[in-house]
């Protein structure tokens, strides 16, 4: 499988807009910034990883986080 990753236009704006925004809470937090690999990762970890991804019965993909 590749190591690399292309986002459309749409996902790379949503990225950074989601970026923006918790980077702006964690500082306000007193936390460091992420940068936006950072981000994609912890996306990865919390739906790929320790999330539960299926196919519901009429054929589309569903992704659910674990709390």
């Amino acid at each position: 499988m590749a190591k690399t990753f292309r986002f459309t236009d749409e996902e790379e704006q949503a990225l950074n807009e989601v970026a923006l925004k918790l980077n702006r809470d964690l500082v306000k937090a007193g936390k460091k910034p992420l940068r936006d690999t950072e981000i994609f990762h912890e996306i990865i970890k919390q739906t790929l990883l320790q999330g539960i991804i299926e196919v519901t019965r009429d054929g589309t993909v569903k992704v659910e986080t674990k709390n």
